[in-house]
C-alpha cells in the first residue's frame, strides 16, 4: 500500500481575511494570530509586525498631483476658447502672428500664476499636515505609553477613551459603555454601539466586536488589539473613492454661465456677419472670415483669464498674511461669497492648559464644598477623563482638598455621554453611598442634589 499525504500551505491573510478572522474568534485567539498578548508587544516584536504588515500610513493616491495642477492652471473654459480662437486666426482666417502672439502671451501668464501660488500652498499644507499628529495609548511589554498613531503595529494593545479618533482597525478585547460614531464609513449620524463579544456578521462595518480607522468614540472606553494598518484597513482601501473628481465650485459655474452667454452671441452674429459681408461685395471672402474672426476675438474678454487670476492670486496672497492657507484659488471666491462663516477653536492659541482657580456654587460664591464633589468626581471615575479632571486633581492637590477626601470609597461610575452631557461616581463612606454627577452644558443649571441611599447589605 503506498500511502500518500497532502500538505496544503497557508499564506498570510489578506486584510478582509484578518478582519473576518478577528470578529468571529475569542480576543486570546485573535492575539496568538498576531503574536501578541494582553501586556503588548515586546519592542522586537514591533519592528517584525511593521515589516510583515507595513506601516500605518494610508499611500496618498495624488501621484500625479504636478500635473494635475498644472492642467488645472492652464485648462479651464476661457482660456480653451481662447485658444480655439488664436489657432483659428492663424491657420485659417490667416489672421497673422500677432493675435496668436498676444492671446498665447495672457494664457501663459494666467496659467503661472495660478500654479506658482496654488503649488506654493500646497507646500505649506503638506507641511502643517506633516506636523499634525493622532496620539494614542498602546501597551508595550506591560507598560501603558503614547505613541503617534503612526507608529502602530498589528498587534499591539491600544486603549481608547471618549474623544479618541480610532487610529487603525482594531478587534475590541473589552468595552465599557462603548459607542463610536462610523458617519465617515457609512454615512450613519448616530452612534454605533460596540461590545467584545463574538460576531457572525457578514459584512464587515457590521461587525459589533470591530472598530475601524477614521472613527472616533463619543461614549465609553475600550481595550483592542490592532488587526490592521494602513492601506489594508477600511478607510485604506476607499481613499480611491476620497480622492475622486472635486465638486464644481460657484467660480466654475460662473465662468461656463458667461462662457455660455459668450458662445451663443458669437454663434448668433459672426454667421450674420461674415453673410453680410459677402453679400455686399465689399470684401472677399477671405477678407470677410478674418473680420468674423476679429469680432469674435472682440466679444471674447481676452484680459479675463489674467485678470481674474491675478486678483485670485491677491486675495490668497492676503489670506496668507492672516495665517490662512488656500489650496485652491477658486475658493477665495466661494470664501467671498459667504454670508456667515461657522467654526470651532479650541487650544490652538492658548497654552491647552486648563486650570482651576476657585470653587463656586451656582449663585457665584465661593464654596468649598463644591470643590470636594468635583474632586470625588475627577479622581474616581473608571472610565474617561480629559483636561478638566487633570485640572480639578491638581487644584485639589495644591488646595489641600485631596487629604479630606480619603475616607470615601469607589462604587461605580456612569461615563460620560453627549445624551446625559454629564459623567457620575458612587463613592461610599460610613455605609452610605453617595452619586456625584459633573455637567458640561453649554448654560450652566443647577445639578441635582447629591442622593445618599443606604448601602444595602
Amino acid at each position: 500500500m503506498i500511502l500518500i499525504r497532502t500538505f496544503v500551505v497557508k499564506g498570510p491573510l489578506t486584510p478582509e481575511e484578518r478582519i473576518d478572522f478577528a470578529a468571529r474568534n475569542e480576543p486570546k485567539k485573535v492575539m496568538e494570530e498576531f503574536n501578541s498578548r494582553p501586556r503588548g508587544h515586546y519592542n522586537e516584536e514591533v519592528t517584525t509586525s511593521r515589516i510583515q504588515y507595513g506601516r500605518n500610513m494610508v499611500t496618498n493616491r495624488n501621484k500625479h498631483i504636478v500635473l494635475k495642477r498644472l492642467y488645472h492652471a492652464f485648462v479651464n473654459v476661457f482660456t480653451t476658447v481662447l485658444a480655439a480662437l488664436a489657432l483659428f486666426s492663424y491657420f485659417v482666417a490667416d489672421g497673422g502672428l500677432p493675435p496668436l502672439v498676444v492671446i498665447t502671451t495672457l494664457i501663459i501668464v494666467s496659467g503661472i500664476l495660478t500654479f506658482v501660488q496654488e503649488t506654493k500652498s500646497g507646500k505649506a499644507a503638506a507641511k502643517l499636515i506633516s506636523m499634525v499628529s493622532t496620539i494614542i495609548t498602546v501597551r508595550r511589554e506591560g507598560v501603558e505609553i503614547e505613541i503617534d498613531s503612526r507608529e502602530l503595529v498589528v498587534g499591539d494593545i491600544i486603549c481608547l477613551d471618549t474623544g479618541d479618533v480610532i487610529p487603525a482597525d482594531v478587534r475590541l478585547i473589552s468595552s465599557s459603555h462603548l459607542q463610536v460614531d462610523e458617519s465617515a464609513l457609512t454615512g450613519e449620524s448616530g452612534g454605533v454601539t460596540k461590545d467584545a463579544d463574538i460576531s457572525d456578521k457578514d459584512s464587515e462595518l457590521a461587525h459589533s466586536n470591530m472598530a475601524y480607522m477614521g472613527t472616533n468614540v463619543i461614549e465609553g472606553s475600550a481595550e483592542a488589539i490592532v488587526v490592521a494598518v494602513g492601506d489594508d484597513t477600511v478607510f485604506g482601501s476607499m481613499t480611491d473613492k476620497f480622492s475622486g473628481k472635486r465638486s464644481s465650485t460657484t467660480y466654475d459655474k460662473g465662468s461656463k454661465a458667461v462662457l455660455a452667454v459668450l458662445l451663443k452671441i458669437m454663434v448668433v452674429l459672426i454667421p450674420i456677419v461674415f453673410v453680410i459681408s459677402v453679400l455686399k461685395g465689399n470684401v472677399t471672402i477671405p477678407e470677410a472670415l478674418i473680420l468674423a474672426v476679429a469680432l469674435a476675438i472682440g466679444l471674447m474678454p481676452e484680459m479675463l483669464p489674467t485678470i481674474v487670476s491675478a486678483n485670485l492670486a491677491k486675495g490668497a496672497v492676503e489670506m496668507s498674511k492672516n495665517k490662512v492657507i488656500v489650496k485652491d484659488m477658486t475658493s477665495i471666491q466661494n470664501f467671498g461669497a459667504m454670508d456667515v462663516l461657522c467654526t470651532d477653536k479650541t487650544g490652538t492659541i492658548t497654552q491647552n492648559r486648563i486650570s482651576v482657580e476657585s470653587t463656586h456654587d451656582v449663585y457665584g460664591n465661593k464654596n468649598e464644598w463644591v470643590g470636594i464633589l468635583s474632586y470625588l468626581n475627577s479622581s474616581n471615575l473608571s472610565s474617561a477623563t480629559n483636561q478638566i479632571d487633570w485640572a480639578i486633581d491638581e487644584y485639589a492637590e495644591d488646595a489641600g482638598i485631596a487629604d479630606s477626601c480619603e475616607g470615601y470609597e469607589f462604587a461605580g461610575d456612569v461615563p460620560f455621554d453627549f445624551i446625559r452631557r454629564r459623567a457620575s461616581v458612587v463613592v461610599k463612606k460610613d455605609e452610605n453611598a453617595h452619586s456625584y454627577p459633573k455637567v458640561r452644558s453649554r448654560k450652566c443649571w443647577r445639578s441635582p442634589t447629591p442622593t445618599r441611599r443606604k448601602e444595602e447589605s
